[in-house]
């Protein structure tokens, strides 16, 4: 439900674009459910930066271990891009 953003972004040039990850913390399973989010996942602290400018400092969020890979979770990617745009379709 989020691919017309997806598209977007991965059209957008990126090479300014910088996300450091602070740190991590996993989570128990009931914790994930308790955040809202499906198990396993993990609570993230990242920031966010663009041509060397921070727009988001030591931001909390979560990742989702899907498909062998980590991954953003939809709550956390929601509220990145409300930050910038209007909320995508699914948020």
């Amino acid at each position: 439900e989020h691919a017309p953003t997806l598209d977007a972004l991965r059209a957008a040039p990126s090479a300014d674009t910088t996300v450091t990850v602070n740190a991590v913390l996993p989570l128990a399973d009931a914790d994930c459910e308790s955040a809202g989010i499906t198990p396993p996942c993990a609570a993230v602290a990242w920031t966010l930066a663009y041509k060397g400018s921070v727009l988001m400092a030591d931001t909390l969020g979560h990742v989702v271990y899907a498909d062998g890979a980590w991954q953003v979770a939809e709550r956390t990617w929601c509220t990145i891009t409300e930050q910038f745009v209007a909320a995508p379709a699914g948020c």
